[in-house]
């Protein structure tokens, strides 16, 4: 279930790290538990070759929970499973789409919300079909917009397609 939602609405800013929602399950919290008493067996009995591979295996399990390192690393810590898992932006971006709601029950594969990072952005330019030849993959260009009045936009053309707009008689870059 959806424990908690941060964000609501496209078009928010996010920073890399920043708590998206967080998640209720009780698979989760058996994957923790069952991590807790791996750990704390291992202190009992010393480093077991089988013990280890099952610690792992919890590991691996959380890993597909989407369960970060750090937070891995806090619960072997504590020994205390978390009734919630905070999901983390990856990058810093906007928010294109929030798929669910508070309260929402959610299954594995289901999108959640998407962030999209703006740190690369692909831009297509057409081209007059004289102005193809002078276009080179690799060549800086700089871009400006209606949108972003004053600003310049330092870019390199990745790809120069040849195909030329029959009607419009321009290529793109």
């Amino acid at each position: 279930y959806v424990q908690r939602l941060f964000v609501i609405s496209p078009g928010e800013k996010v920073e890399k790290g920043e708590a998206l929602l967080s998640v209720y399950s009780p698979e989760l919290l058996t994957s923790e538990r069952e991590l807790v008493t791996l750990l704390d067996q291992r202190r009992g009995e010393g480093v077991n070759e089988m013990t280890h591979r099952l610690i792992e295996a919890a590991k691996f399990r959380l890993h597909q929970w989407n369960v970060s390192e750090e937070q891995i690393a806090e619960l072997e810590k504590s020994r205390k499973p978390q009734e919630t898992l905070a999901l983390y932006s990856p990058f810093r971006g906007i928010v294109a789409k929030v798929s669910v709601s508070q309260g929402e029950n959610i299954k594995i594969g289901d999108t959640l919300v998407e962030v999209v990072d703006l740190s690369k952005v692909w831009v297509w330019g057409d081209f007059y079909e004289t102005e193809i030849p002078l276009l080179r993959q690799g060549q800086n260009v700089a871009v400006t917009s209606i949108a972003y009045p004053g600003r310049i936009f330092q870019g390199t053309i990745a790809l120069v397609d040849f195909f030329l707009d029959s009607t419009k008689r321009t290529g793109r870059a």
